[in-house]
């Protein structure tokens, strides 16, 4: 097995080496795998957290909304006014599917809360993932304006708004990995995935013969997507009442609306 950066060179290069699974991460390498799959139909490719065409290509996805949801209802629990924000790096699929996920959270907890959004980069501008310097402006007008609580899904750009959070001294949610080191002080929480779980299940398959082409989605229940322990400032009251959410979450007695475009 062989895990690799981006680009079809590096891929090539371990598909002559001999590796019989070679895995990729990210949409960057989506088009790669797909080139490079089809000059070696007898390697199998893997590529999580996006996909990629191919018979011997097995896409790994994310279904993110329970995490989502649970990020959305710990807001609107830890929000004293009932005005949460939302900040996206770009308007794209996986960004407009995030903020769905998170509305409904919102919404269960407080049918009456404001939502604002605001997204750093337009229509499919990718480089509003790598701008912590607006993240950071959005977000402090945000809380400016009265919004108790963000969640950022915003790539890279989240250190910025990490930082408005810090000069503000109100909570902020975040993506992708435990990033609460960050800043203790004010990340409550991260909704996680769970890329280690990815891995470890697609070289399972692989080498008990059961590694399907095409895609597999994690969801939470399957452990794929989690949300990071809860920080020490978030109240008790707020701990107790969103274990029960969880628990509900968990139990499937809160069904999450799937996200259509």
């Amino acid at each position: 097995v062989q895990a690799c950066g981006t680009g079809p060179a590096v891929l090539r290069q371990a598909a002559e080496d001999g590796y019989s699974l070679i895995i990729g991460l990210g949409s960057e390498n989506s088009q790669a795998i797909a080139t490079v799959a089809k000059e070696f139909p007898e390697t199998k490719f893997a590529i999580i957290d996006a996909t990629a065409e191919g018979d011997n290509v097995t896409s790994v996805t994310f279904s993110e909304l329970e995490g989502d949801f649970l990020a959305g209802a710990l807001s609107a629990l830890m929000s004293e006014n009932g005005k949460v924000g939302y900040l996206g790096g770009a308007d794209v699929l996986v960004i407009r599917r995030i903020q769905y996920g998170f509305e409904q959270g919102v919404k269960y907890i407080n049918p009456d809360a404001e939502i604002v959004v605001q997204y750093i980069g337009g229509k499919d501008d990718f480089s509003g993932f790598a701008k912590p310097d607006e993240a950071q402006t959005i977000a402090a007008q945000m809380y400016s304006d009265g919004v108790d609580i963000i969640y950022a899904a915003a790539g890279g750009s989240t250190l910025g708004a990490i930082k408005a959070a810090e000069s503000a001294g109100k909570p902020i949610v975040t993506t992708g990995s435990d990033q609460r080191y960050l800043a203790p002080s004010v990340v409550a929480t991260s909704r996680t995935k769970n890329m280690n779980e990815a891995v470890f299940m697609l070289i399972q398959k692989f080498v008990d013969g059961s590694l399907p082409s095409g895609t597999i989605q994690l969801d939470y229940k399957s452990g794929g997507i989690g949300l990071a322990p809860l920080a020490d400032f978030v109240p008790a009251s707020v701990s107790e009442a969103f274990l029960f959410v969880k628990s509900d979450i968990e139990d499937g007695a809160i069904k999450v609306e799937p996200f259509t475009e």
